[in-house]
């Protein structure tokens, strides 16, 4: 029985993201079962008027639990089901995963069967999580990473085998095996054509106008750079035919308005505000009243939290300064709340209690932008993926 050559398998995600990646969703998941129980506690404990409006919150507890513990499960199933394909010196086997059904699919290529190698590039997401970073490297959230499609005949037809690689000294390593027979070698612009590299040739690939024949020398990326900077080249200039001045310049105001913190949150969630501000006044009154403890921290919590959580769901364009912004606004708002004087006071006590959490605050606002960032990027990139073709 033959030896295998070379291995080709997908990689965990590296232990120190993986401990971040689930403390992030269990924190997620906790966020979502205090909203589920927390306004009934609040209910039984302090039963009230405004406390029952506490009780809107549970569907969103109940959505966001749903929506955390589906994306974890996703990602614990990622983790740990990989897709392995190994090379020998006449064929390939393979075990793919889909991740859409969560099938796999075993087989082996001969390599006497293939007719054609094209070698292009797939979209890999948040690839750092996988590979040794630097401390001050910067990180990507998308990454162009080779591809290599073996087209072969099987059972009278011409089937596809896509073999992704993390770098390019992996793609040259099979390439050298591969391609030493003279196989036709075409050099690709598609970037990535599904979750799930085996079955039928599809269209973008076998139709790609761009395609240009090449010949491996040792380092196909010596071929391919020069090919991807030609084929950007001239769609670039395509671009600036067809796009109109009045275009290129909205284009260039939105992205110098994306490079701001300020400008980037939006009319829409400074509303959140008034509504905070409100909120704060009927924690006062109801610790005035005596239908809360002055000194409790749930509430006010509850009350920066969800209102965080809401401001960082409207902001245009997510960066960290926000977080600050965020305590700061808030801070200056609880500044009006309450005007007594008298520190025996419970308005005094409950607007204090309000000033000082929000000082406190970015630790709490920091959890809420990591997960609401995450799930935003996630959508972001899915919404990227379906508008140019390429899978999420």
């Amino acid at each position: 029985m033959s030896e295998i050559l070379l291995e080709q398998k997908e990689r965990k995600m590296r232990p120190q993201w993986w401990v971040l990646t689930f403390s992030v969703y269990v924190i997620g998941l906790l966020i979502g079962a205090g909203l589920m129980i927390g306004p009934l506690f609040l209910v039984v404990m302090f039963p009230s008027i405004g406390i029952y409006l506490t009780l809107l919150a549970i569907p969103l507890g109940v959505y966001i639990f749903r929506k955390v513990l589906s994306a974890l499960q996703g990602r614990i199933w990622v983790n740990t089901h990989l897709s392995e394909y190994l090379l020998y010196d006449d064929r390939v086997e393979y075990t793919v995963w889909d991740p859409k059904v969560r099938e796999k699919k075993e087989g082996v290529v001969p390599l006497s069967a293939v007719t054609e190698l094209y070698y292009g590039m797939h979209v890999f997401h948040y690839n750092y999580t996988y590979r040794p970073t630097k401390l001050n490297e910067p990180l990507q959230q998308l990454e162009l990473l080779p591809m290599l499609y073996l087209v072969h005949h099987h059972q009278f037809q011409r089937q596809m085998l896509a073999i992704p690689f993390t770098n390019v000294v992996e793609a040259n390593r099979w390439l050298e095996i591969v391609a030493k027979e003279e196989k036709p070698l075409w050099l690709t612009s598609v970037t990535s054509l599904h979750d799930y590299y085996v079955g039928d040739v599809p269209e973008e690939l076998s139709g790609d106008i761009h395609l240009e024949r090449a010949r491996f020398d040792g380092n196909i990326d010596v071929a391919y750079r020069p090919y991807m900077a030609k084929i950007t080249q001239q769609q670039a200039e395509e671009a600036a035919k067809q796009r109109p001045p009045e275009e290129q310049r909205q284009r260039l105001e939105e992205e110098q308005k994306k490079r701001r913190t300020f400008p980037g949150i939006g009319r829409l969630a400074w509303l959140v505000f008034p509504l905070q501000y409100a909120g704060g006044l009927l924690v006062v009154r109801l610790a005035t009243e005596g239908k809360i403890d002055p000194e409790g921290i749930a509430i006010p919590a509850l009350l920066i939290g969800g209102c965080g959580l809401l401001f960082f769901l409207l902001v245009k364009w997510m960066k960290w300064p926000q977080i600050l912004i965020y305590a700061v606004v808030s801070l200056i708002s609880f500044l009006f709340v309450d005007t007594s004087e008298v520190e025996t006071d419970p308005s005094y006590v409950a607007s204090s209690l309000l000033l000082g959490m929000s000082v406190f605050s970015p630790l709490l606002l920091s959890v809420i932008y990591v997960i609401v960032r995450s799930i935003r990027s996630l959508r972001e990139g899915r919404k990227h993926a379906k508008d140019s073709g390429v899978p999420s």
